[in-house]
């Protein structure tokens, strides 16, 4: 057996997330219409990349986070985005706590926070949650068959089997990389596995983009990767602008 459940939208507890047009990426890509305004709640991967998309099809959009922008991307590629788009005209503030989702007097949803004590608000016809993703195995019934977890993620040993013999886990439903590639990988090294194999799943170069205007690439470790294990690197850089 290969579990396989992969993921859904991360819901933060904000008051006022269930208000009509606070909407996931799920639903953004069911929109028949663009909306005028748009405020992104989340630095993530999937929150950037729909506020560039968004913006480049004419809609105004606010990018509001928590903690951090791009996460996950080489640091100083994240920096000179964040730049970029803001001198394009997508105002992004981070660093800040969400209070709660309004409606405001003109019929807007209003996202009120505050920042070093000061309190502020963005405005948008639609909300987007994009706050990340988390592992789908709610009501899946891993509990009937004793299947441990980490959280919200099934846990799997190095050949992505579960603490069940016979049992393996592939994709998002064991968090880690959620890249459909990575996911199609993990499952040719499982079934490999299942049908007697001994392969250990290896992530030391996963090659990953992020779909933003301009794209962000990378293949295995960043530059904080090989500092925090304590390896020698060399950086280079080559500036493509003139």
């Amino acid at each position: 057996i290969v579990i396989a459940t992969g993921s859904v939208p991360a819901r933060v507890p904000i008051p006022g997330i269930e208000l009509p047009g606070v909407i996931t990426s799920n639903e953004l890509l069911e929109l028949e219409s663009l909306p005028e305004s748009m405020v992104v709640i989340g630095g993530s991967v999937v929150g950037i990349e729909f506020a560039c998309l968004m913006h480049a099809l004419g809609c105004e959009v606010s990018v509001v986070g928590r903690k951090s922008f791009l996460r996950d991307a080489e640091q100083q590629l994240a920096k000179r985005m964040r730049i970029m788009l803001s001198r394009r005209g997508i105002d992004i503030t981070i660093g800040l706590e969400f209070q709660e989702i309004t409606r405001g007097e003109n019929g807007s949803l209003r996202v009120n926070y505050s920042r070093r004590g000061r309190e502020g608000f963005a405005e948008g016809e639609i909300v987007l949650l994009a706050t990340g993703r988390w592992p789908y195995t709610d009501g899946v019934g891993l509990e009937n068959v004793g299947i441990e977890t980490t959280g919200r993620a099934i846990t799997v040993d190095q050949h992505l089997e579960t603490n069940v013999p016979g049992i393996y886990a592939i994709g998002d439903c064991i968090g880690g990389y959620m890249l459909a590639h990575v996911a199609s990988y993990e499952a040719e090294v499982a079934v490999e596995n299942a049908l007697g194999g001994r392969r250990a799943v290896d992530y030391a170069v996963v090659p990953n983009c992020i779909f933003t205007i301009p794209e962000i690439a990378g293949v295995g470790l960043t530059e904080a990767d090989a500092k925090d294990a304590g390896l020698s690197y060399t950086v280079s850089r080559f500036p493509f602008n003139v």
